[in-house]
This record gives structure tokens, C-alpha cells and sequence, in this order.
């Protein structure tokens, strides 16, 4: 009878074995291949018995054998070691498999057991990223960050007698292509253009600065007559006819040149560049070096120079402010943007001209001063303490005083410098990067903000947003445009927005014109956006009449209530969704697969569904069908990939089209499963974008249905995180207004009474401002814990937002509620650290007693905390109490 039980037990261990979702291979202690599981094989892309026999090492590519041998070594001379490698496996065919290998030696066979993950999707994640930091995303040409890289790289070797020459490149009206082709045209332009330019001089030689500009090096030109030759073959190779949906274009370029002898500032070179292109371009050129210098233009700035100086002397500029929205659409900040009235000269100009007078800092200091002056005006008129947001040049950043300027101007204003936050380029940003840091922390010490403004067109970089200390990324107004017309757009927008919220960093969408816009930023995550869809820039007076209004004029806004409750409802359905599929219990396939049928049909409202494998044959919703029948539907999708119809395809089965009454279906491959998956509407309704995205993630997530409880196990585990996140405040840990929203609710279901304590930071605004965010989200934490100490067993707390929470106590009554705001009092009465002084809390009750519901409970402790607030005397009170 034992050894039935051994024989039992050991066929069990060797069916979960060869079942299990990893693969697995066991080693014995000369290093050959005993045994082997399914998904290990299927990894080597071979059957199991092919590898059993082999030596180990002979599957794992040279290179990453020696460089694992160390951790090998260790692993075969210590019994029970255990290590984790990284390496590339060879299939049969010679092809690199990247792995993440974890081995165990067995210190009783003697065998090493090894764990196989397949890091092939990690390892394109990876990659993907790295490309968008250093590629520009239309082109697939190095991006400015990659092509400053190899200029530097070039003029390392250029010498006098052979110099490395910059080639800056701009097409000639190319907006009129945007304008009459549209968007998706002009970006196929552009990519075709660079793929010219580059087979003149190298593809990693030439780089997209943005918009329709592009800069080629070329290391070791002899002179400038061979310069201006190259220039003609990049000219020579735009100009080549090209046709989009059957329309001919033909494009010219300007190019202007720049030359280098001896290792310089790459920025540099290239700007030279640009001042040739501009020169040449304004002269009729097509091309110009940047040595051979119009005179009459160089007049011509001079006197533009002059007269700026006089200007800022007589005080004839003039500031415009345009505000910053948050997603509630209230104004937090306005930026503050030099304007010179009645002159014909733009903002632009005006900064061109100031750099090269050296003008740049008079009129950087002119402008923080008369934007600090308006500031009061502004707040005033918004009923809140605006920030404001003031432009710094490369220029004023490298002179250095910048922290002393701030201070100075912000203490003959009698302003908090917290309410200053300093926008600098990319480019400002990246230069003499160790004296930028050490401002950027003297900035952070006294209190200022730092925002990377038109972030995307420059270096693209989030490693230097990662070590830089700045609190607010600006992406680039293009970004935002290209995203209302261009998925792909969408796409780029809403992972920089989320990285840089991963970063910890505000991020404020530039350049809203309309609704669309302004959906798009939202749904990418942006804290705050700004554009003409808000304010145009305009004059303090002006803007002071329009924040004394702008409660009145929220049409913009984003989130009406009805849009949030949608919103909320769409998580809701995917999360429903995904715990649709732990509900099956079964363990065949067939039941599997019409579970997920029936969750999808259910989730997406549909009318009929079909779903289909090679395993179980065709499974119908609401229609009967033929194996036949879901063999040619899964065929369908597997030409097409996904695919969404209101018209119904050739292709799709006719058959099933007619006796189902089929108007519009969307039809999915399953994953990682030889099959698919249709639903439909026999009605006239469509499948939104939302419909779509909440399908694929049901059918992502449908593989747990066919494979083991371990992976069943762990998505509910994922389920069930999801939705604790959703009701928690992330910053204190006590439930968010949502999670407040439900323990009412529930509470209001239950005939007893409720007791209800609202509290509130005395002063907690001044302390964030002059601290800082961090100080001040260190405070909330400690009160956050104070009050869950506080609360009795069976209670609940939570942070309603910003620095109110709110506690409910059932079956309480007068005198628990006294003595729980009595705790709270005593217990919130701290130490700030940073000042020495004191924080202190009102708090305000109310008991839903019979006949009273919470509700109006709420309402009524929300007074009396701040009655508490008001009053000098004690700072808690009860609905009704004298103090």
C-alpha cells in the first residue's frame, strides 16, 4: 500500500512537472540534459526528447557562457547554491533565445534544476523605450540628444586642415503640404525625406531637430567648397519627385552650413547652422555659410538690438500672462511672456535679440519683476494664491544669481518664492549639467519650482528628468496637436505623460485648442494643461476680469461629473470583467471557452458572440454554429489581426452574417491560443474606443482560464489589488473619496446610528508653500496615522482631498464622539520639524441618529469643523456647542 501511495504521489509531482507554466530542465552532475518539461521544449523550439542526453552548455550561447562561468561555478561547487542568469539560449536552428535562467543545485542527487523565463517581451519593452529617448518617433532618424552624441564623437578627430562640417537642413514650405495633404502626409514627408538625406551622408549621421528640420555632420571635409558640394547632393536628393495617393510632390530644402576645426560646443556648431539656413533662406539662398555673414542683416540686428536696450531702459515692454489649468478646471498658475507693444517684433525675436546684446538677463529680471507686481492682482481675482511661471534662458542660467534674483525680487514684492516656478529648455537644462544641478537644488532649497518646458523637442531624455531635481515637465505643444489627429501620436503623448508621472513629476500638456485636445491630455495622465482653449496670453487687467468670472465659464472643463461617473463606470466594467473569469471553476476547455464567450458578450452588451479553437471546435452565444463556420472566422482574424467592422467583410462567413443579422462585430485572435473570438450587434449601435480596449484586456487576461491555478491564483490576487488601489488614498494609505463614498453608502443601508467627525490642518497651506510639497506631504502622513490610531474598532477613516478626512463610527453616540474628538485633538497637536513650531487640527462632529441620516450628518460636522476653524477657543466642536 506505501508504495502505491510513493508510485501516486511521485506521478503527481511528474504531471505538475511537465504541466508547469514555466519550463523547467533538470541537470544531473556531469551537466547533461535528464529531463525535460513541455514548456521548456516549446521555449528551444524542439520536441522534449531532443534535448534529453545533450550537455547543458552546448544550448547556451558562447558569449553568455563565459560571462555567467563565475555564477556557474559557484553553483556546481556549493550544494544547494542558487543563482539567477541572465543569457541567451540557441535553439536547434542557431537562434538567440533571451532567458533569465534561476538554477538550484539539489544537494541530495546532486542535480541542478533550472528554471526558464523568456525575457523577449521584457528585453522589446526595453528597447522601445531606449529608441523613443534617442529616436525621433516619425523618422526613425537620431533624435537631437543622439545627433549632438555624434557630432561631439566627430569633432573629437577634426583638425584646421580637415574640419567636420554641420549641415542644417529645412524644407521650403512645408506647412502648405500639412495644410492641403493633412497630417498623416506630411509625416510621410518627412520620413521620407530623412530616409534621402541619410543615404547621402550615413542614416546615423543625420537627425530631425523637429518640426521639418533636420542636421547632417559629415567629419573630415577639406574645405568649404566640398561643404557647399554636399549640400548641393542633400538638395539634389530632396528634390527627387515623390507621390502621395497618387499626387506628385516635389520638395526643396535650405541648408545652411557651419564648419569646426577643433572640438566645440555641438549646440553650438548647430546653431551657427541654423543662423546660415535662416540668413540664406531670407538672402534667396539655397544654402549659406555660417562665416560668410550678411552684413546687411548684421545691421539690421544691431539696430534691433539698440532699440531693445532702450526699451527695457524706458520701461516700453510689457508683460502677457496666460494661465495654467488643473483637470478640475480651476487656474493654479499663470506664465508670465514678454511682449513689446506697438514695435512688430515678437516674443521670439525680442529673446533672439536679447542674447545676442546680452540683453537677455536685463529683460529676464524685467519681466520677474512686473510679473511679480501683478501676481496679488491676479490671486485676488482667482480666490487663490497663484503661482507663477517665468521663462530662463541657456543664457541666464550659465551667468549664474539666479537664486539671488528670485529671492531679492520676491522680497521687494513681500511674496513666498514657493510661488515662483522657473521653465527651462531642454537644452538649458542639459548643459554644464554639474553647476545646472547645484542651481537647480539652491532653486529647490529657497522654495522655486522647476519646470522643463517644450520637453520632446530636445534631448528627450528621462534619465537627466531622473537626476535633474525638477517638479514639472511641459511637453511640447506638438505633441498634443499631432495626438488629436494621429493614434500613434496619442500613443507617444500618453507614455511620456505616464513616465514622467512615474518620475514623481507634474505634467502639463501645452498647446489646447479645443475639447479633443483637452480629452487627450486627460486621458494621458496630465496634471495641468494650458492653451487658447483656456486664455490666450493677454494683459494683466484682462486677465483679472476673466478669473473674476471663470466659475461662470467651466464649459471647457474637463469632467463634468456625468463624464468622471462614465469614466469610473468603464474601470469598473474591465475589472468586472477580469473577476468574470476567476468565477469558472471548471477544468475543460469547452467550459472555459464559452465562459469567456459569455463574460465577453456580457461585459460589451453585445447582442451574439462566436467563439472558436482548434481544441473544442466553434462555441455560439445566442446563435447556433458550425465548427466549419468558427474555422473560417478564426481564419479571418488571423489575416487581419484584430479588427473592428460596421460593415461587414467579404470575408467574414457569409452564413453567419445572415442568420444572425450581424450590423457591426469586432473580432480578436485568443491569446496564446490557436483560435478566436467575434461579438456583435444585430442593432445599430457600434463598439467605442473603450469597448475595444476593455475586450483586449478580457481576452490579455482569458489565458488563466486555461492554464493553472497558480496563474488563476494570481490574478484574482491582481483583481483584488486593483480594487483595494481604487478605494485607497495613495498617499496616506485611509480610504480615498471613492472608498468615503462607499462605507456612506453603506452605512445610510443600516438603521442605526452614525457617527461622523470631520477634520481639517489649521494653516496647512502656508506650510506647504513655504516647505514644500514635501514637507507637506510628510505632515498629512503623520496626521493620517494619528487619526487611524484614533479610530475605534469597526470605524473608518479617509482623506476626502488635500488636507480634510473624515472618520465614521457606527453605533457611536454623544459621548464616544466626544471623547474620539477629544483624542484626535491631543493627538494631532505636533512638532513640524523643519520650523519647530506647532500643526494643530479643527475637528467638527455630528451623530445620524433615528429619523437623521448620514448625509446631513456630514454636512452638519463639515460646519462645525469649521466653526472650530474660525473660533479662537477650542478647535473641536459639536453641531450646536457655544465654542
Amino acid at each position: 500500500m506505501e508504495g502505491q501511495v510513493e508510485e501516486s504521489v511521485d506521478a503527481r509531482l511528474a504531471r505538475a512537472f511537465l504541466a508547469a507554466p514555466n519550463g523547467m530542465i533538470v541537470v544531473d552532475r556531469d551537466g547533461v540534459i535528464v529531463a525535460t518539461n513541455r514548456r521548456a521544449a516549446e521555449f528551444m523550439r524542439c520536441h522534449g526528447q531532443d534535448l534529453l542526453g545533450n550537455l547543458a552548455r552546448d544550448m547556451v550561447d558562447p558569449a553568455d557562457l563565459a560571462r555567467n562561468l563565475p555564477a556557474m561555478s559557484r553553483l556546481w561547487r556549493e550544494p544547494g547554491a542558487t543563482v539567477t542568469m541572465q543569457m541567451a539560449l540557441r535553439d536547434v536552428d542557431g537562434n538567440r533565445l533571451p532567458a533569465e535562467i534561476k538554477a538550484s543545485h539539489d544537494p541530495v542527487s546532486g542535480d541542478v534544476v533550472m528554471y526558464i523565463e523568456d525575457l523577449h517581451d521584457r528585453l522589446q519593452v526595453q528597447a522601445r523605450l531606449e529608441t523613443l529617448s534617442r529616436y525621433d518617433a516619425i523618422t526613425g532618424l537620431p533624435n537631437r540628444r543622439s545627433i549632438l552624441d555624434q557630432i561631439g564623437h566627430h569633432l573629437a578627430d577634426a583638425s584646421p586642415a580637415r574640419p567636420c562640417a554641420v549641415l542644417a537642413v529645412d524644407v521650403d514650405r512645408f506647412q502648405a503640404v500639412n495644410d492641403l495633404f493633412g497630417q498623416e502626409a506630411g509625416d510621410w514627408v518627412l520620413a521620407t525625406l530623412g530616409e534621402r538625406l541619410g543615404s547621402v551622408v550615413g542614416h546615423a549621421d543625420v537627425g530631425r531637430l523637429g518640426a521639418d528640420e533636420f542636421v547632417a555632420v559629415v567629419p573630415d571635409v577639406p574645405d568649404a567648397a566640398a561643404a557647399f558640394a554636399i549640400a548641393r547632393q542633400l538638395q539634389d536628393a530632396a528634390s527627387q519627385g515623390m507621390s502621395r495617393n497618387g499626387v506628385p510632390l516635389r520638395l526643396t530644402v535650405t541648408v545652411g552650413i557651419a564648419l569646426a576645426g577643433e572640438p566645440v560646443d555641438p549646440a553650438s556648431l548647430i546653431q551657427r547652422a541654423e543662423i546660415a539656413l535662416h540668413r540664406a533662406r531670407a538672402a534667396g539662398r539655397s544654402a549659406d555659410l555660417a562665416e560668410s555673414a550678411d552684413v546687411a542683416e548684421a545691421v539690421r540686428d544691431l539696430r534691433l538690438e539698440t532699440a531693445l536696450q532702450a526699451a527695457v531702459h524706458d520701461d516700453d515692454l510689457d508683460v502677457a500672462f496666460q494661465p495654467l489649468i488643473d483637470m478640475a478646471g480651476e487656474v493654479v498658475a499663470v506664465e508670465a511672456l514678454v511682449r513689446w507693444p506697438g514695435s512688430g517684433v515678437s516674443a521670439g525675436q525680442i529673446i533672439e535679440a536679447g542674447e545676442r546684446a546680452a540683453l537677455i538677463v536685463r529683460v529676464g529680471e524685467w519681466v520677474l519683476d512686473h510679473a511679480l507686481a501683478a501676481l496679488p492682482a491676479l490671486s485676488a481675482a482667482a480666490g487663490r494664491d497663484l503661482r507663477l511661471n517665468i521663462n530662463w534662458s541657456t543664457r541666464q542660467l550659465n551667468r549664474g544669481g539666479l537664486v539671488e534674483t528670485i529671492r531679492t525680487a520676491c522680497d521687494r514684492h513681500g511674496l513666498d518664492p514657493s510661488r515662483v516656478c522657473v521653465e527651462l529648455t531642454e537644452t538649458a537644462a542639459m548643459l554644464d549639467q554639474a553647476a545646472t544641478v547645484q542651481t537647480l537644488r539652491d532653486l529647490a532649497a529657497l522654495g522655486v519650482r522647476v519646470a522643463v518646458d517644450d520637453f520632446g523637442m530636445g534631448y528627450s531624455s528621462f534619465a537627466y528628468l531622473r537626476d535633474l531635481p525638477v517638479d514639472e515637465v511641459k511637453l511640447d505643444r506638438t505633441f498634443v496637436q499631432r495626438a488629436g489627429t494621429d493614434a500613434s501620436a496619442a500613443d507617444v503623448l500618453d507614455g511620456m505623460s505616464r513616465l514622467c508621472r512615474g518620475l514623481g513629476l507634474d505634467v502639463v500638456g501645452e498647446g489646447v485648442e479645443n475639447s479633443h485636445e483637452l480629452e487627450l491630455v486627460r486621458n494621458a495622465g496630465c496634471t495641468y494643461w494650458q492653451g487658447y482653449l483656456g486664455a490666450r496670453p493677454m494683459a494683466a487687467s484682462e486677465l483679472v476680469e476673466k478669473l473674476a468670472a471663470w466659475p461662470d465659464r467651466m464649459g471647457f472643463a474637463l469632467g463634468s461629473d456625468e463624464d468622471a461617473a462614465a469614466a469610473d463606470a468603464d474601470e469598473r466594467d474591465v475589472l468586472q470583467a477580469v473577476r468574470g473569469l476567476l468565477r469558472y471553476d471548471g477544468s475543460d476547455v469547452a467550459g472555459a471557452l464559452a465562459h469567456l464567450l459569455a463574460v465577453l458578450v456580457d461585459a460589451l452588451g453585445c447582442d451574439v458572440g462566436v467563439a472558436w479553437t482548434a481544441e473544442t471546435g466553434a462555441v455560439g452565444h445566442g446563435l447556433a454554429v458550425t465548427d466549419a463556420v468558427g474555422a473560417a472566422l478564426a481564419r479571418s482574424v488571423s489575416r487581419g489581426g484584430q479588427c473592428v467592422q460596421h460593415a461587414v467583410a467579404d470575408d467574414l462567413p457569409g452564413d453567419l452574417v445572415r442568420r444572425a443579422g450581424i450590423r457591426s462585430w469586432f473580432a480578436l485572435p485568443l491569446h496564446g491560443r490557436d483560435g478566436a473570438v467575434l461579438v456583435a450587434h444585430t442593432g445599430d449601435r457600434d463598439f467605442s474606443g473603450i469597448a475595444q480596449r476593455l475586450a483586449r484586456t478580457v481576452l490579455e487576461s482569458s489565458d488563466v482560464l486555461f492554464n493553472s491555478a497558480s496563474a488563476k491564483e494570481r490574478l484574482r490576487r491582481e483583481a483584488a489589488q486593483a480594487a483595494t488601489e481604487a478605494r485607497t488614498d495613495g498617499l496616506t494609505g485611509l480610504l480615498n473619496r471613492t472608498g468615503w463614498e462607499e462605507a456612506v453608502d453603506h452605512r445610510r443601508q443600516v438603521p442605526a446610528p452614525t457617527g461622523v467627525v470631520i477634520c481639517d490642518a489649521n494653516g496647512f497651506k502656508a506650510l506647504n508653500d513655504t516647505l514644500g510639497h514635501a514637507s507637506g506631504d510628510r505632515l498629512l502622513r503623520r496626521i493620517a496615522g494619528q487619526i487611524a490610531r484614533c479610530t475605534p474598532p469597526g470605524g473608518v477613516s479617509a482623506r476626502l482631498g488635500g488636507d480634510e478626512f473624515g472618520v465614521l463610527v457606527p453605533g457611536a453616540a454623544d459621548d464616544v464622539l466626544a471623547g474620539l474628538a477629544h483624542r484626535l485633538r491631543e493627538a494631532l497637536t505636533m512638532t513640524v520639524p523643519e520650523t519647530g513650531g506647532t500643526a494643530t487640527v479643527a475637528v467638527g462632529t455630528a451623530l445620524a441618529i433615528a429619523g437623521d441620516d448620514v448625509d446631513a450628518a456630514i454636512v452638519r460636522a463639515d460646519a462645525a469643523m469649521y466653526a472650530a476653524k474660525a473660533s479662537r477657543g477650542p478647535r473641536s466642536r459639536r453641531v450646536g456647542s457655544a465654542g
